[in-house]
Order: structure tokens, then C-alpha cells, then sequence
């Protein structure tokens, strides 16, 4: 649905199909480089290792509805993680 708005033109969605010139993207990068999965360092992989291995463990420990919950919070996570790297990095 947001992106058919955003091809259609409708406001403010259609800000999703533009970006930035390449001399504010050097920018950008180079100042908030945590925006960009792939300049992501150790200290920012390891804190989602981290989620992920505590997730994986309390999965073993939950019932079924908290099971259900975690692998529906993990499903999300990663998924926004990819929808992030995919959107911004590319």
C-alpha cells in the first residue's frame, strides 16, 4: 500500500523514492554511519548477536504462547533489519 502511494505521488510518500544527492550521501555517511547496515562495525552486529542468541535461549525456556511471541518479535527484528539495509544502503 506505501509503496503504490509512493509511485502514485501522493504526499509525503513519494519521498520514498527519491535519494540523496551523492555529496550529502558522503556526508551522511560519514557522519551517522550507524544509518547504514553496511557500515555497521563489531560493536553494532555484536549487540544484535547478542538479541539473537538471548532470543534463541529464551525459546527454549517459554511456553508456546511466549514462543510464538519471541519468534514473531525475531521475525520483525530481522525484517527490519533487512528492510533497512535494502532501503538505505542501496
Amino acid at each position: 500500500i506505501v509503496l503504490g502511494l509512493a509511485v502514485s505521488g501522493v504526499q509525503p510518500f513519494v519521498r520514498l523514492t527519491q535519494s540523496f544527492d551523492p555529496v550529502w550521501l558522503n556526508i551522511v555517511r560519514q557522519r551517522s554511519p550507524y544509518c547504514f547496515i553496511s557500515q555497521w562495525g563489531m560493536g553494532e552486529w555484536s549487540a544484535v548477536i547478542h538479541t539473537v542468541l538471548l532470543t534463541l535461549w529464551a525459546m527454549q525456556k517459554a511456553g508456546n504462547k511466549e514462543r510464538q511471541f519471541l519468534k514473531l518479535a525475531s521475525l520483525i527484528g530481522v525484517g527490519g533489519i533487512v528492510l533497512s539495509w535494502l532501503g538505505g544502503d542501496f
